[in-house]
This record gives C-alpha cells, sequence and structure tokens, in this order.
C-alpha cells in the first residue's frame, strides 16, 4: 500500500495570498513560513497533491508548477549549484514528488485556510458563526486579538446556547409525545 494523500491547498496555505486573485497564471506573493521545511519533511510520509481552485483553470496549474519551483530551489540555493550539489537533488525530489490533480483527491488529510473540521453534529455549524470565518491572514491584528478573543467566546457560548435550546426541545417533544 503506498503512502497516505495529504491534500493541499494553495492560496493562503502555501502561497501566502497577500494580494488576493489575480488569476490562476497570476501567483504574486511569497510563500507562508516553513512552506518548504513541511514539503521536504512530508514528501517521505505522505503522498503530497496540491489541489486548488487554480487546478481546473487554464494556466493554473502550470503557475503553481512554476513558482513552487522557484520557491524550493531558492530555498535550497539551486540557482548556483546547477546540479551539482545534494541540495538540488533534494529539491528535484520534493518537486518531482508532488502531484496536482483536477480533482479533489481522496485524501487521508486536507490542510486548507478557508475549511472546518466536521465534528459529527451540525449544530457546531450555525450559519451566524459561520458568515464571521475569516482566514489567517483576513484576521485582525495581533494588537486586535483581544476583540477577536472576545468574538471567539461570544461564538463559543452562541453554539452552546443554540446546542442546548436544541436538546431542550428535543426533551420537550419526548415529554410531550409520552
Amino acid at each position: 500500500m503506498g503512502k497516505p494523500i495529504l491534500c493541499l491547498d494553495f492560496d493562503g496555505v502555501l502561497h501566502r495570498y497577500d494580494s488576493g486573485w489575480k488569476g490562476a497564471d497570476v501567483i504574486p506573493d511569497a510563500p507562508t513560513t516553513g512552506m518548504v521545511d513541511f514539503l521536504n519533511a512530508s514528501i517521505d510520509v505522505f503522498d503530497v497533491q496540491i489541489f486548488s481552485s487554480r487546478s481546473h483553470q487554464p494556466g493554473g496549474i502550470a503557475a503553481m508548477k512554476e513558482w513552487l519551483r522557484h520557491y524550493v530551489q531558492y530555498e535550497f540555493d539551486c540557482e548556483f549549484h546547477h546540479g551539482a550539489s545534494g541540495d538540488f537533488e533534494r529539491a528535484n525530489l520534493i518537486l518531482n514528488s508532488i502531484s496536482f490533480p483536477l480533482e479533489k483527491p481522496p485524501a487521508m488529510l486536507t490542510i486548507d485556510d478557508r475549511a472546518l473540521c466536521f465534528t459529527g453534529s451540525w449544530s457546531d455549524f450555525h450559519p451566524d458563526i459561520l458568515k464571521e470565518f475569516q482566514p489567517w491572514n483576513k484576521r485582525k491584528a495581533t494588537s486586535q486579538q483581544s476583540v477577536t478573543g472576545l468574538a471567539g467566546v461570544r461564538n463559543v457560548l452562541r453554539t452552546l446556547l443554540t446546542r442546548m435550546a436544541s436538546l431542550l426541545m428535543r426533551a420537550a417533544a419526548r415529554v410531550a409525545a409520552q
């Protein structure tokens, strides 16, 4: 059996995505901190696949591959070695180990900046709470964390109240049915 699939989103996960959408084949920003080190370690454990909203658009996969090649080779200082060092070999191993599927793969795990893990209960996902979701790079700056923290507490309380109301309604329905 092969390695388990690790599906990675591109924008906001590998690519910082500070500039926002500029087109499927335009990728202006730097990588997220530690991206190359993460990929370097991950290819030994996972079948790493990058799937993005860019994946099915003309030029999207080619642009992601070129962007990734540039930053992986830069991190391994390959521009000056031209294949003469082990670093160049590892950089190429990383690049050749990553695939770019056209459809979402059947991954063991997906890392995405705009996703939540389903908990088995829809009551954890009230639409008002979901509407307030912000990816990591759109959240308020560190100086605003206390405000964000209060909003988080409000969201948790709202979720708990929604759950409690649901439980009370079910209990009331059971009592009425008896």
